[in-house]
């Protein structure tokens, strides 16, 4: 459990992170152990826009054995992930969103961010109300 300002993740994140690693658990455990560090550097402080240890754990689920390449990739790809989420009242996605998106991309996590980043402006125009509402 996280002590007061301390980013922390929970027994039900590191499970979600861990889903998928089957007989390379250890792996996984050891990857995450390792790396500790660099995931507590991915979640938001102080109300900074960012992502949550449950978005985290939802973005890493899946990725099994394979998990110490998205960590990097991740954090190689942190201000891009950063850049796909609504700002002020901006039209567009929520943290939540973009890691419900990114759930199960598992080791293929920096090609699903760098496509995402790619075409960031077209998931944004559909979100606008004219996009798929039928005109009456």
């Amino acid at each position: 459990m996280a002590r007061n300002g301390e980013v922390g993740f929970s027994a039900h994140n590191i499970s979600g992170m861990l889903n998928g690693a089957g007989a390379n658990i250890e792996k996984a455990i050891n990857a995450l152990a390792s790396h500790a560090d660099t995931l507590k550097g991915l979640v938001a402080r102080n109300g900074e826009v960012g992502f949550s240890a449950e978005n985290i754990s939802s973005m890493l689920s899946g990725a099994g054995a394979n998990i110490e390449k998205a960590i990097n990739a991740m954090a190689s790809h942190a201000v891009a992930l950063k850049g796909l989420i609504a700002r002020n009242g901006e039209v567009g996605f929520s943290a939540q969103n973009i890691s419900s998106m990114l759930n199960g991309a598992g080791a293929n996590i920096d090609k699903a961010i760098t496509a995402m980043a790619r075409r960031a402006d077209v998931p944004k125009d559909l979100t606008r109300p004219s996009s798929f509402l039928s005109k009456q």
